[in-house]
């Protein structure tokens, strides 16, 4: 009589997958096709915006300069660093051409995301996951731009699914092949990355001390083996990438070292606004436009989120679902992290482009819950589970596919090509021009004149204007003509959220003319006075105009000081007291007192 023996139990260690039939690549491969006609329509209608134009003007440099520039602007270089090498063969005349890498990055993250999410939980959850993030509108607006959020989400699953290939494997270029989408994901964007890689390690970690329980001693060896791959990739990964790292930490130290009040709050609006712009394309920091009747998208899918990631819990504990568990670690802490990190920081703006890489996390919570409802009513039969499930991912998804397609076929960012256009076409060499950014209190950054090389006016001089903008500055020799046009571009909102719109002045006097482009107002101001009269003229019309909070405090306080040598006093005052109404809270109102507007009218004003 044949001997019972004990089965060794499951190792908890190994990274396992759900086997895939080949239809399913087949309709992943058409859903990312799909994505990719989504993204890539008319992708040339809108101009490059002033975030773009600040990335596709650094591919004419030198690539050994694109990496500083690149990070003392803030961001990691690999997409300039792309753009560089397209530059060179002549494929980044077009903006769609420019636009082009965002698009493919943005249909591989469909396809990256339907695979992950098929090893994780089946076909039908793959395709499920990939079919929503295909038709999420703040994916589909980050992936027709020249930015680094689709190329940080690619990178980011990546990674991911390479780490968890490198563990099953357990070979030299498996673990090369982690660490080099590590350092890939690093060079994305100077803030998400860090977050994942934290998920990574702590998986790697958790399952170190699991092992520990292991009877048999190789196993427990290969898992040792496994955490010091880990940690070996993520070094030198971040050795690479730390250089880059200390520049744009050196840049940003003031704005890590200063806290913020209410950082709850401050947190709960991040993920709130994050949430809703991919389902409904409602957001107040991104120009995505919304749709009427949704604010029940978002609810219903928030709850769906909810029993997906409940579905996940209790499926992530069983012996075979290790994959499960990498998916928990990597991307369920990142969107609170991430908030509650940015939430800290005062001078933070965090918009809900950032929270892109929760997309993950939510499109395959969804994707679970509705495969866990279709499982639970097989009792009803087959086809009516699968009727189901199809309605659960069609009452999320075709709000979020409409959203996208008003989005694609609506120009809604800063329209530079039309102005810089104008210009070159109605203004003269001898014309002077001035530049209005929307800006807060202290300043943050320098106007820029988006545009200019790209779309024509090459090296014409603008007078740029901020609160740390000199009076000296106007002795430029158009300033003193009388017989040239002198033209304003003002940004219409305030540093680019989406709120706080200027609109065009309605009463102009007959030698102003205004036009307004898409995001931006065109003033041309003629006469016979001194240019610098008429561009304190025109401040004064745009000033006059506005709301409080209209985004014009730096041409109100640059007016008042010229007031003080070229008018009364009074109306000095006035200017000022026009500046401080386009304050937005307490605190930007008393540094502009304190350190913008001269003593003696602040005493008088007292």
């Amino acid at each position: 009589m044949a001997t019972s023996q004990t089965l060794p139990e499951p190792d908890p260690t190994a990274v396992s997958r759900v086997p895939l039939p080949r239809a399913f690549t087949y309709a992943l491969l058409a859903i990312t096709a799909a994505s990719l006609s989504l993204r890539i329509y008319d992708l040339n209608a809108e101009s490059l915006w002033m975030d773009e134009l600040v990335t596709v003007e650094s591919f004419t440099l030198p690539l050994r300069q694109i990496v500083t520039h690149s990070a003392e602007m803030g961001q990691p270089p690999l997409e300039n660093l792309i753009g560089a090498v397209l530059h060179r063969f002549g494929l980044t005349e077009t903006d769609g051409q420019a636009r082009l890498p965002a698009v493919l990055f943005g249909a591989g993250g469909v396809l990256l995301l339907g695979w992950w999410l098929g090893r994780i939980g089946g076909s039908a959850v793959g395709l499920a996951a990939a079919a929503l993030l295909a038709v999420c509108p703040l994916h589909v607006a980050m992936s027709r731009e020249v930015r680094c959020y689709t190329p940080c989400f690619f990178f980011i699953l990546a990674s991911i699914l390479s780490f968890g290939y490198a563990r099953r494997r357990n070979t030299l270029p498996s673990w090369c092949l982690f660490g080099g989408c590590l350092w890939c994901m690093l060079m994305t964007r100077w803030t998400d990355p860090q977050f994942i890689t934290m998920g990574i390690v702590a998986f790697a970690l958790w399952t170190f001390w699991r092992s520990r329980r292991l009877p048999d001693i190789l196993d427990r060896n290969a898992e040792t083996h496994k955490l010091w791959a880990t940690v070996t990739a993520v070094s030198i990964a971040y050795a690479a990438y730390g250089p880059i790292f200390g520049i744009i930490f050196d840049r940003s130290r003031r704005g890590v070292a200063a806290h913020a009040e209410g950082s709850m709050d401050r947190m709960g609006h991040l993920i709130t606004d994050g949430f809703t712009a991919m389902f409904s394309g409602v957001s107040t920091r991104t120009l995505l436009q919304p749709l009427d009747g949704s604010p029940w998208i978002p609810l219903c899918a928030a709850v769906l989120v909810g029993v997906g990631v409940c579905v996940a819990f209790v499926r992530a504990w069983r012996p075979a679902s290790s994959e499960l568990r990498l998916f928990l670690f990597t991307v369920l802490p990142f969107p609170f992290v991430y908030a509650l990190v940015f939430a800290t920081l005062a001078n933070a703006t965090p918009k809900p482009q950032y929270l892109l890489p929760m997309a993950a996390l939510v499109f395959g919570a969804i994707a679970l819950a509705a495969d866990a409802v279709r499982h639970r009513t097989r009792g009803i039969g087959r086809a009516a589970s699968w009727v189901g499930f199809v309605a659960v991912l069609v009452a999320v998804g075709a709000p979020m596919a409409r959203a996208s397609l008003d989005h694609i076929t609506t120009v809604a960012k800063r329209d530079w090509r039309s102005v810089i256009t104008h210009l070159r076409e109605h203004s003269h060499r001898s014309d002077a021009y001035a530049l209005i950014a929307s800006d807060t209190v202290p300043p943050s950054f320098y106007p820029g004149v988006y545009g200019r090389a790209r779309y024509g006016l090459g090296d014409t001089k603008f007078f740029r204007v901020n609160l740390r903008t000199e009076l000296d500055e106007l002795s430029n020799a158009p300033w003193t003509r009388t017989d040239n046009s002198v033209w304003i571009i003002a940004y219409t909102d305030r540093m680019y959220l989406g709120t706080d719109q200027l609109s065009a002045p309605s009463d102009t006097p007959l030698n102003v003319k205004v036009h307004e482009f898409n995001g931006l107002l065109l003033t041309e101001i003629q006469g016979e006075q001194p240019a610098s009269h008429r561009l304190m003229d025109g401040f004064a019309m745009l000033v006059d105009n506005a709301k409080p909070g209209g985004a014009l405090t730096a041409p109100a306080v640059l007016r008042g000081k010229w007031l003080l040598t070229h008018g009364s006093k009074a109306d000095a005052r006035n200017s000022f007291d026009a500046a401080l109404r386009q304050c937005r809270n307490k605190t930007e109102r008393a540094i502009l007192l304190r350190e913008y507007i001269p003593p003696i009218v602040l005493a008088e004003t007292d």
